[in-house]
């Protein structure tokens, strides 16, 4: 109704004013004066109103006014008025030099509008993000000690994890090599699983280590060639394992910024899942490439093994989730976690698809430029 529009533009709005140039009387609306505490009188004097003006804004609206007065620079600023009672009132004031055709100021016109509401609003945020900036600082602290301290655990932990297991390993195998004689067939396959227990738990605490280690340490980025880096993790592959048959395909000029070390350690990964899973295979077949989805670089490691369910693809990047029986193909469930983590800490990702005994895909991306 035309009475709420009224009511909405009074909240808005306190009204207008007029300063005219020959005499310095200022004519301001009824609801200004209203709110002033002014008497409802045609006009006021200038200098007389400047009093309502917070001092400390007053030199802002004086520069304003003589700005419009000289080169038509639209008046435009938030000033403080200090209300009879002591209030403070935030207000946007607006306004232009009205010139006759000689180009003479006749006067400052224009409008002011009560932005207090608004104020104290901003006021409140600005304060709430002090408050938790101070809490995440506080709160990163913690981390950064809890952080540490955990470093110094994990550390301790896998340093008095060793020491038994050295000796557990240490002496399960001179037992088999010296005393194997003596012992029937069942009991040296009891101390074989020994042995096979004690090099599983020696690997998985390095991959927990590097697992911590990838959160830890800090990325250097720089221009790498992913090929090359492929190609030379590979090549330790066809070293460690010269009885297999693998072709490995690798597109050139695969390039990105990453840290070193880091990628490496991704490859590594990536690949040795690839020669993993492949090993049924009477010739293995693993690619490492780029292809472009939805504009952005993504790249990818195939293999032909023996894939996995896609149902569960969401599952293959937590600590310790294995599709395969260890027995069948060894790991500790750790090596795309650390992929994952590192991927994350060059702003990408990676994601997987397969299908049962068709060969899986790795795809991940990184950010395209240094964060």
């Amino acid at each position: 109704s035309r009475e709420q529009l009224e009511f909405a533009r009074r909240l808005a709005q306190l009204g207008y004013w007029e300063i005219y140039m020959d005499t310095g009387r200022t004519v301001l609306s009824a609801d200004m004066q209203e709110l002033l505490g002014l008497s409802p009188v045609p006009h006021h004097d200038f200098e007389y109103l400047l009093q309502f003006i917070m001092e400390a804004d007053r030199t802002s609206l004086l520069v304003s006014r003589e700005a419009a007065l000289r080169h038509d620079v639209p008046i435009d600023l938030e000033c403080r008025l200090v209300l009879p009672d002591g209030s403070v009132r935030h207000v946007h004031v607006r306004g232009r030099a009205v010139r006759r055709h000689d180009g003479w100021v006749v006067k400052l016109a224009g409008t002011v509008q009560d932005i207090t509401a608004r104020k104290q609003v901003e006021l409140e945020n600005a304060r709430l993000y002090v408050e938790l900036e101070q809490r995440v600082q506080s709160r990163t602290r913690e981390l950064e000690l809890s952080n540490r301290e955990l470093e110094a655990f994990s550390y301790s932990v896998s340093h008095d994890l060793r020491a038994p297991l050295r000796a557990i390993a240490g002496f399960s195998t001179l037992l088999h090599d010296q005393h194997a004689g003596s012992i029937d067939a069942q009991g040296r396959h009891y101390l074989e699983r020994v042995i096979a227990g004690t090099v599983r738990m020696s690997t998985l605490i390095d991959d927990l280590l590097e697992l911590g280690r990838v959160n830890r340490v800090e990325i250097v980025r720089q221009p790498l060639d992913l090929s090359a880096l492929a190609t030379a993790v590979s090549s330790r592959f066809h070293e460690r394992w010269p009885e297999r048959v693998v072709d490995v395909e690798i597109q050139p000029d695969l390039v990105v910024w990453g840290d070193l070390r880091l990628m490496e350690v991704a490859f590594e990964n990536l690949l040795d899942n690839a020669w993993k899973f492949t090993a049924e295979r009477a010739t293995g077949h693993i690619k490492v490439g780029k292809e472009v989805q939805a504009g952005q670089d993504v790249f990818f490691v195939a293999d032909n093994g023996v894939g996995f369910d896609p149902k569960y693809a969401a599952n293959l990047f937590g600590v310790f989730q294995r599709l395969h029986a260890a027995s069948a193909f060894p790991g500790t469930g750790v090596g795309l976690a650390t992929v994952q983590r590192i991927l994350q800490r060059h702003g990408g990702r990676i994601w997987a698809d397969a299908a049962i005994n068709e060969g899986a895909t790795f795809y991940f991306t990184v950010s395209e430029k240094p964060l």
